[in-house]
């Protein structure tokens, strides 16, 4: 743009349009160059509206002014320079400008936190559009802040990569003398009288023979006893010294609170620091879920404690999708991804991934947990060696989703995160929101890791909605899937999703010997479903769910059962053992069954009693043989 006309075009031309309408279109002939800015100037003659009224006309050369796309194919996200401010700003800064300029025209956003893709920042310069781009903060004595900026261009192409605006405000520094109005309290000696004993003459050597003007000896001598018991008059006390008022008129400066010895802006920052992003985010998305924090008093970051004894469960994808199962007794059943309707695809959350067994008819029941950072996380209990399903709707095209099975770490009875096992509200709540994705800038680091496994989700049928199916670890443990997403877009780049699995023992029937447990092979274990409307139990209905039941027991004497929500009782049976009937059980959504059985033998009194006991039975009871026939015969001799 530089004050040449490129070219002039007139009112009445028919490269002007729109006659009789509330838009006019203007078609120039001239080839307009590619990242160049230009302006568009209109007489005040040249547009009427229907009441004759002119048009005001454009005269200033910034009021329709815009910048040409690049034609030929600009790539070059823009450069970024000049970042401001830098060091450090005087105590008393409690707001500073973010400046910074680009090489072309760009919108530019910053982020508290690194890495963070432009499309996700949340906050826009307050000034931009241009080179130039400023926003105004909030700060505060004795802080640092980092701020970290990427901008995009007219032609999308947007920053990859950080650029850091980091300053900080100095701290406000102690006043060196007391403040005004302050009081000085005097120091007060103390008195101490001090004994002072009468003075005791001291009889002189006789210089001479004592003569009858001399007094004599005795006389002398009883001159001194006079003095010892009349004492010369004591020396005159000092005067009293008036004890000074110490009681203040005014209440002290520093019973006032109006002195601070730590600073309250700092401390109120802390204390009322807000939920983790994350968390807020629900929040934010959901007024329902804010409502709940509302109510409990979940306001700011020393609230999180408060959800430590929560007992909140996440409902599986079907109950997500459909609600309960139609039908007041019927038996819970899940629907299988590929028989979903699009509308209820469309539904499915994204970048959030549910795991279901039992071919796809059974949804494992989900909780949230929240680690110390206020990172949640979700989790999944299921037993050793059984099939799971994992499903994952991505929430943009994907070049790829692999997904890893790693070790985490043993099955530990104490819990250093908050678990927020949700209730039906906040599971809802939950899977409207892509909590669980985190951004991933660089490639799953698996050599640092124990990785068991390493599968790829497919979408044969493409519904954008990604499966996979894997066996759970025969050894019991907790253990992490990590679900990893490619985009296609580079400015979505890769995230990860982490979904906790805690994978228990199956459960086995054994026979107790002392100290010891003996695995019972050939046991049959049959689980039994109440069927409310015949208000009986039945035998649970495996074959539909690609299970068997009842099971027979191997060498190791294991068994496992897993069945949707309901009420339910086991019983085994095993030849030379007693039948075993278990109290009844409810099972929520997607639980395993497999729990450990102890079973009591028919003849269980011959483990007791062995030879040695039947021999020592024996000998008391020819003992008590013998005396009863030594009385009787005693009797009959005394007659």
């Amino acid at each position: 743009m530089g004050d040449t006309t490129i070219e002039t075009i007139d009112a009445q031309d028919a490269k002007v349009t729109g006659t009789g309408t509330t838009t006019i279109t203007i078609n120039p002939d001239a080839t307009l160059s590619s990242l160049t800015e230009y302006y568009v100037l209109i007489g005040a003659d040249a547009f009427d509206d229907a009441a004759s009224n002119s048009y005001a006309g454009i005269a200033g050369t910034t009021t329709w002014s815009f910048t040409t796309a690049d034609s030929g194919g600009d790539s070059t996200p823009p450069v970024r320079s000049n970042g401001a401010p830098s060091g450090a700003l005087s105590s008393g800064t409690t707001s500073t400008n973010l400046t910074l300029d680009t090489n072309e025209s760009a919108t530019c956003k910053y982020d508290t936190d690194s890495g963070v893709a432009y499309a996700s920042m949340d906050t826009t310069f307050t000034t931009t559009g241009s080179t130039s781009h400023s926003s105004n903060v909030s700060v505060s004595a004795g802080n640092s802040y980092t701020y970290y900026v990427r901008c995009t261009d007219a032609s999308t192409n947007a920053n990859t990569d950080d650029y850091t605006i980091s300053f900080s405000v100095a701290a406000a520094s102690a006043p060196a003398s007391p403040p005004p109005g302050a009081v000085l309290l005097p120091m007060i000696p103390q008195i101490i009288p001090v004994f002072t004993p009468p003075p005791i003459s001291v009889l002189p050597a006789p210089e001479e023979i004592p003569t009858s003007e001399t007094p004599s000896l005795v006389e002398n001598i009883a001159e001194s006893i006079k003095n010892i018991f009349t004492p010369d008059k004591p020396a005159e006390e000092p005067a009293e010294i008036p004890v000074a008022e110490l009681i203040p008129e005014e209440t002290p400066l520093a019973f006032q609170n109006r002195w601070q010895l730590l600073p309250r802006a700092e401390i109120n920052r802390f204390v009322l620091a807000p939920l983790p992003r994350a968390i807020t985010n629900l929040a934010q998305k959901f007024p329902e879920l804010g409502k709940t924090f509302e109510e409990v008093g979940i306001t700011k970051i020393t609230d999180v404690a408060k959800l430590q004894n929560a007992k909140l469960t996440l409902p599986g994808l079907t109950q997500r999708l459909v609600g309960d199962t139609p039908g007041q007794f019927g038996l819970p059943k899940g629907v299988p991804v590929a028989e979903l309707s699009d509308a209820m695809k469309d539904k499915i959350p994204t970048e959030i991934v549910f795991a279901k067994g039992g071919s796809g008819l059974i949804d494992y029941n989900m909780s949230l947990s929240v680690s110390e950072e206020g990172v949640p996380e979700q989790k999944i209990a299921t037993v050793s060696g059984k099939s799971l399903r994992l499903v994952v709707k991505p929430g943009s095209d994907v070049k790829s989703v692999k997904g890893y099975v790693v070790w985490k770490r043993k099955i530990r009875s104490d819990n250093t995160s908050l678990e927020l096992p949700a209730d039906t509200l906040l599971g809802s709540i939950v899977f409207g929101s892509k909590v669980f994705a985190q951004v991933q800038d660089k490639p799953v680091r698996v050599e640092e890791k124990l990785v068991l496994l390493e599968f790829e989700y497919t979408d044969p049928d493409g519904d954008g909605i990604y499966t996979a199916e894997i066996q759970a670890p025969v050894v019991e443990g907790e253990y992490e899937i990590i679900t990893v997403l490619e985009f296609n877009d580079p400015e979505l780049g890769r995230k990860e999703i982490r979904l906790t699995t805690v994978v228990d023992p199956e459960g086995y029937v054994y026979e107790k010997y002392g100290d010891k447990e003996i695995r019972v092979p050939g046991a049959i274990a049959s689980i039994y479903w109440l069927d409310q409307g015949e208000d009986q139990y039945v035998l649970w209905p495996a074959d539909e769910y690609q299970q068997e039941n009842p099971q027979i027991t191997n060498l190791t004497g294991t068994y496992s059962f897993l069945v949707p929500e309901g009420y339910y009782y086991l019983g085994v049976e095993a030849p030379g053992y007693l039948s075993y009937q278990g109290k009844p059980f409810q099972v929520t959504e997607g639980s395993g069954v497999h729990m450990n059985i102890e079973l009591k033998t028919k003849y269980w009194w011959l483990h007791v009693i062995d030879w040695k006991t039947v021999l020592l039975l024996l000998v008391v009871f020819w003992m008590m043989y013998n005396f009863y026939r030594d009385k009787i015969r005693g009797k009959l001799i005394n007659k």
